[in-house]
């Protein structure tokens, strides 16, 4: 069986893009699929493309419209890609969306699966999910599944280590949004002013003394407790985690894993 060795950009955010790539897996063959010129058009038309929790809170018709329109040219350039590449049996992995049109086209040829539900919706009539809890609550409102698996998410061992001589700081580690609890660090910051709290994690337009949380632009100089340090790469994440007192993870949502 062929493994369909094929990323694509999605239409909807750039944001999303980006973490797909960085994350979920590497591709011998990458086929850009929307333009830069596309995007920044698109901005002009409906405002920023770079956070999830913008996008939810500021919808429109105008916005579900272009949002639409952008989806239609992506799918139906994604799909000519496809008929040039694909074998059959190759597995089509769905991340963010469900593409019907692709999935009428290439349903007799293509294993649609999603490789990890999350966002409370299933996206392929294939999926993976990370933990058994998750699974419960998703399977109870979603359509019949052609099959479904419990996968855990991988780790390896050698990325964490114990570290008995602890230092003094709280650390938050994750994406820098609203919905993944960024914004209760600050305020836990500003009630406990003795503590020293260290941020881990991405946030597009951020520097020293700014923090970008979701749309919003925090001035960290009124926080002199909290140090954002960017993305955590293995080592350092494995060396925050080993001298922090503790760490805090207060998401707003479901969490597909734990």
């Amino acid at each position: 069986m062929h493994g369909l060795q094929l990323t694509i950009r999605l239409a909807s955010s750039r944001y999303f893009s980006r973490y797909l790539a960085y994350y979920f897996f590497s591709c011998s063959d990458y086929v850009r699929i929307m333009f830069e010129d596309e995007f920044v058009e698109m901005e002009r038309k409906v405002g920023s493309l770079n956070s999830a929790s913008y996008l939810c809170r500021n919808v429109t018709l105008e916005l579900n419209r272009e949002i639409d329109d952008f989806g239609r040219v992506y799918q139906s350039r994604a799909i000519e890609q496809l008929r040039t590449r694909k074998h059959v049996g190759d597995f089509l992995l769905t991340f963010c969306c469900r593409f019907r049109e692709m999935e009428r086209e290439f349903s007799d040829e293509l294993i649609f699966i999603q490789p990890s539900c999350f966002g409370g919706d299933t996206k392929a009539a294939n999926v993976i999910f990370p933990s058994h809890s998750y699974a419960n609550l998703v399977l109870k409102t979603s359509p019949p599944l052609h099959s479904w698996k419990v996968i855990p998410p991988f780790f390896n061992h050698h990325d964490f280590q114990y570290c008995d001589k602890k230092e003094d700081y709280v650390l938050f580690l994750g994406r820098m949004q609203d919905c993944k609890g960024a914004t209760i660090i600050l305020d836990l910051a500003k009630s406990h002013p003795e503590k020293r709290f260290v941020l881990a994690g991405y946030s597009e337009g951020s520097r020293e003394d700014r923090l970008r949380i979701d749309d919003r632009l925090y001035d960290l100089t009124g926080y002199p407790n909290v140090k954002h340090v960017g993305h955590a790469k293995p080592e350092l994440r494995r060396e925050f985690l080993s001298k922090a007192k503790c760490l805090i993870q207060p998401s707003r949502y479901k969490e597909p894993f734990g």
